[in-house]
C-alpha cells in the first residue's frame, strides 16, 4: 500500500531492514522514477541534533557523484519521519552473494574490493567516513550486465554520529568489520574504512572473517590484539596486500583509498583464472577450534 513522504514522494513495499530503520522502494510523484527510501528509527529524531544535521549535510551527502556509490537525492523530514531518498539499485547486496557462493575467485574479490575503495576516495574527499563497510552496505548493480559495485548507507552514520542512539550504543558499525582504533577509542579516521574494507576483503577470500565468534566484545578485542589468521591458499603478494589494509596502527595502513587500489591493480592481472579458495570450515579462537 502506498504512503505519501513529503510532497515529491510515495513510499511502497519494503525492501530490507537494518540498525538504523528500514527501506522501502519508493517513486517520484511528478515522474514516476523509482527511488529508494531509508527511513530513520524513530529514536534517532529524538535528538534535536540529528533534524538538524539533516539540514546542515544535505549539500554535502548529494553532492557525491560516483559510479561506486549510491547516490543521495534528498533528505526528507515531515514531522517524526526522516528519510533518506537514494537511487534505487538493481541488483543483491554482496552479503547476498556470499551466502550463495562462500568465496570468491581472487581476481573477482579484488576487483570489487578496487570499486569499493574508489568510492571510499569520493566519499572521503567529501570529509565523510563511512564507519561501517561490511558486505550488507555494498550492492552489486547488475542493471549493465557485469556487476559493479556501489557503496551504500555512508550518509547514515554521517547523520547519526552524536545521536542519542548512537550515545546508547557507543559505537556506530558492526563489530566483525570494525577497526580496532574504533573499538578501543571512537576515533575514527579513513584509515577506520580501510581497515575495514580489509576484513571484506578477507572475508571474500576465506568464507569468514578474521575475528569471528564469541560475544562482540571478545571479537572487538581480537581486532586489537590479535593478527589476522593468514588463509590458506591465498598468493602471498595478495596477502601481503590484505595485511597492509589489516594493519592495527592506522598510520601503517595506505595513506589513501587510491593509493590501495593503486596496489591492488598491479596485482589483480596475475590473479586472473585463479579459482575460488575452499571456505575456511573452522576458526581458530583463542587457542581453541571452534565450528564456523
Amino acid at each position: 500500500m502506498a504512503h505519501p513522504l513529503g510532497s515529491k514522494y510515495v513510499l511502497h513495499e519494503l525492501l530490507g531492514s537494518g540498525a538504523m530503520g528500514q527501506v522501502f522502494r519508493g517513486t517520484v510523484r511528478d515522474t514516476g522514477a523509482q527511488v529508494a527510501v531509508k527511513i530513520l528509527k524513530p529514536e534517532l529524531l529524538s535528538d534535536p541534533g540529528l533534524v538538524a544535521r539533516f539540514f546542515q549535510e544535505r549539500s554535502i551527502l548529494t553532492s557525491i557523484s560516483h559510479p561506486n556509490v549510491v547516490r543521495v537525492i534528498d533528505l526528507v523530514v515531515e514531522g517524526d519521519t526522516a528519510g533518506i531518498v537514494m537511487e534505487l539499485v538493481d541488483g543483491q547486496d554482496l552479503r547476498y552473494q556470499l551466502l550463495q557462493r562462500r568465496t570468491l575467485p581472487p581476481a573477482e574479490a579484488v576487483s570489487f574490493v578496487r570499486q569499493l575503495l574508489a568510492g571510499l576516495s569520493a566519499v572521503h574527499a567529501a570529509g565523510i567516513i563511512h564507519r561501517d563497510v561490511k558486505p550488507e552496505n555494498l550492492l552489486l548493480d547488475v542493471s549493465l550486465g557485469e556487476p559493479e559495485l556501489k557503496l551504500s548507507d555512508f550518509g547514515v552514520a554521517r547523520l547519526s554520529q552524536g545521536s542519542a542512539l548512537t550515545k546508547v550504543t557507543s559505537l556506530i558499525g558492526t563489530p566483525d568489520y570494525m577497526a580496532p582504533e574504533i573499538a578501543e577509542r571512537g576515533e575514527a579516521s579513513p584509515a577506520a574504512d580501510l581497515y575495514s574494507t580489509g576484513i571484506v576483503l578477507y572475508e571474500m577470500l576465506a568464507g569468514r572473517t578474521p575475528f569471528r565468534g564469541g560475544h562482540p566484545m571478545a571479537v572487538l578485542h581480537r581486532h586489537m590484539s590479535e593478527p589476522p589468521a593468514p588463509i590458506s591458499g591465498v598468493p602471498a603478494e595478495l596477502w601481503a596486500e590484505i595485511s597492509w589494509l589489516l594493519e592495527k596502527d592506522p598510520r601503517s595502513r595506505p595513506a589513501s583509498a587510491t593509493e590501495a587500489a593503486d596496489a591492488l591493480g598491479w596485482l589483480e592481472p596475475s590473479l586472473a583464472g585463479l579459482p575460488p579458495l575452499s571456505p575456511s570450515s573452522r576458526a581458530l579462537i583463542r587457542g581453541n577450534w571452534s565450528a564456523y
